[in-house]
């Protein structure tokens, strides 16, 4: 299908607000976690300078999961938080005598309940692309790794970017992969239905137990038009895996030029590549420009993966 609009979380009162609940994975036929109804959840666009307040509630079930022992890993999954991963902000909240919450992985929220966030975003944050997710311990893996996760931008002021750059139509691909043997079973220790038998019905269907999604759709089209630079924003969630992903085509070509890794501008831009290298939790920012030998051609972007490891934050 079609790459998908994330859309984008509206401010109501001042406040982004956020719902994680249980939804369905896609057409595979079964739930994992997600944000405001869809995986990946809507994406939240920022200004440096500004106070930005967000609103978390716990949509998942009191009764699905198990509490934390010494002997679990994976438990504690019907709780959850909110953390703005690559954003430079105080930790600091209700526990230190605010009225709100900061960026804290120590909050744990119950189901039904809300609470709210304050970020006062320093003047001199850089711009850049970074992603929010839930980071409880011990269900983080199940709550991010299944795709409770969305974009959080921090907008380019005016006139920081050359007028190129600043002028380029822009891609938000949130880019994931899911071993669902590997959610299957933290989901079975932490005893919740969501994600449980993961594996098991997508083989069943037919579908991959591995797969790569892109905006939660698996395998999705874009049409770009030719000879026009493109700013691509991208984000990628996983729990193991790397990836590398390059342009082919026996009909065409893409040039890339990197602007900026994990929020951060390269010191010249752009870095000409053919490679985008991506480990759990990184972010790029590439500009594009796609042409082919004639019209119209396929151009596949496609992942080589490099097995485990990789990034916190």
């Amino acid at each position: 299908g079609a790459l998908r609009d994330l859309g984008r979380v509206p401010s109501t009162d001042g406040a982004f607000r956020l719902n994680i609940s249980s939804v369905p994975f896609g057409t595979f036929g079964f739930n994992t976690f997600g944000i405001n109804g869809q995986v990946p959840g809507p994406s939240i666009r920022v200004q440096a300078g500004q106070t930005v307040k967000v609103e978390l509630t716990n949509g998942l079930s009191a009764t699905d999961g198990i509490p934390c022992s010494d002997a679990l890993s994976f438990c504690d999954c019907m709780y959850t938080n909110v953390h703005l991963h690559g954003m430079h902000l105080s930790s600091k909240g209700v526990f230190d005598g605010h009225a709100f919450e900061g960026d804290d992985i120590t909050v744990r929220l119950s189901s039904g309940q809300s609470t709210m966030y304050q970020h006062v975003i320093p003047e001199s944050h850089m711009p850049g692309t970074h992603w929010y997710h839930p980071h409880h311990h011990h269900a983080t893996a199940l709550q991010a790794g299944g795709g409770a996760a969305g974009f959080f931008i921090v907008e380019d002021p005016a006139g920081y970017l050359p007028e190129a750059y600043m002028q380029m139509p822009e891609q938000l691909w949130f880019i994931s992969t899911h071993n669902l043997a590997a959610l299957q079973q933290m989901a079975d220790q932490a005893k919740t239905s969501t994600l449980r038998n993961a594996a098991t019905i997508a083989e069943a269907n037919g579908l991959p137990t591995n797969p790569l999604l892109v905006n939660g759709i698996l395998g999705p089209t874009v049409d770009l038009p030719s000879n026009t630079w493109h700013r691509v924003r991208i984000v990628y969630a996983s729990i193991e895996q790397s990836l590398q992903l390059t342009a082919q085509s026996s009909g065409g070509a893409c040039a890339m030029g990197l602007l900026a890794k994990d929020g951060i501008y390269l010191q010249e831009i752009p870095r000409d590549i053919s490679v985008i290298y991506l480990y759990p939790g990184a972010r790029v920012d590439v500009a594009m420009s796609c042409s082919c030998t004639s019209y119209p051609c396929n151009i596949v972007v496609k992942s080589a993966p490099t097995g485990g490891g990789g990034g916190g934050g």
